[in-house]
């Protein structure tokens, strides 16, 4: 909103998981008052329907080294973070992200535990997904007035209820970010605030 009230307007905008909330505000889809009542249902949504508590990993290594590690050993886990070249996120139950974390620290590839209270980004949360997409049903959304790029999809949507369902599956979907930053490299895009 200080942006706005300088008079600087984006010309694309992008969310990192949560940050598409602030991505739909900045973008006009939402007013504050809507994107602080999406962001209640949201986690209420998490908190009243989710099966397991867990958490996410952050692993200094590219997602295919971490993969390949993580699928031999029959890890349930869900890559959901794809960052840089250099950084994947990873999360599950508490108790598989603590396993997951003992046999990357085997291989050498650093790692730090992030504490949220749900393992975002999995299909661990179907549940709260759907109890989310009936709770923000009533939420009003418009038109972005720029790009609104998703990081789920890696694809500009127009529509508000195209928003609306990239917010909602967002929860049980990678964040696709890496991707993103690079397909709007690829458009020219330059000047990048966070």
């Amino acid at each position: 909103e200080s942006l706005k009230a300088e008079g600087l307007r984006p010309d694309a905008v992008l969310g990192h998981s949560f940050g598409e909330f602030t991505a739909s505000l900045a973008a006009d889809v939402t007013t504050l008052p809507q994107a602080i009542e999406l962001a209640k249902h949201r986690a209420n949504a998490v908190m009243s329907h989710m099966r397991v508590p867990g958490g996410l990993l952050s692993i200094r290594a590219a997602v295919h080294e971490v993969d390949a590690i993580l699928k031999s050993a029959g890890m349930a886990v869900y890559v959901t973070h794809l960052n840089s070249t250099k950084q994947t996120v990873i999360a599950g139950s508490r108790e598989s992200i603590v396993a997951a974390k003992a046999l990357l620290d085997r291989h050498g590839l650093p790692s730090m535990s992030v504490s949220v209270p749900a393992p975002f980004h999995t299909p661990l949360l179907v549940e709260a997904e759907i109890a989310f997409e009936r709770m923000s049903s009533s939420v009003l959304m418009r038109p972005p007035v720029c790009g609104f790029l998703s990081a789920t999809s890696v694809q500009y949507l127009a529509e508000p209820s195209s928003i609306r369902s990239s917010l909602v599956r967002q929860l049980t979907q990678p964040v696709m970010y890496m991707p993103s930053i690079q397909r709007m490299l690829g458009e020219g895009f330059r000047v990048f605030l966070e």
